[in-house]
């Protein structure tokens, strides 16, 4: 089963455990509905490549500033 080691909500992807980048293709709010990126809780990205497709809890990861 593929991990999500990171998301990258700029670029929107997602980056797993073992090196794929995923494209988020769909994200949601707190009710359930299509948002954008920024205002999501949960999201959908993929597919990996078995052709899996990740659902995430965007509330699992912390933010964080790169430089």
């Amino acid at each position: 089963m593929t991990e999500v080691a990171m998301v990258h909500v700029g670029r929107a992807i997602a980056l797993t455990e073992d090196g794929q980048e995923l494209p988020i293709t769909h994200a949601f709010d707190d009710d359930g509905d299509d948002c954008d990126l920024d205002d999501a809780v949960a999201c959908v990205a993929g597919p990996d490549k078995d052709g899996m497709w990740l659902q995430i809890d965007l509330r699992m990861f912390d933010g964080a500033t790169l430089q």
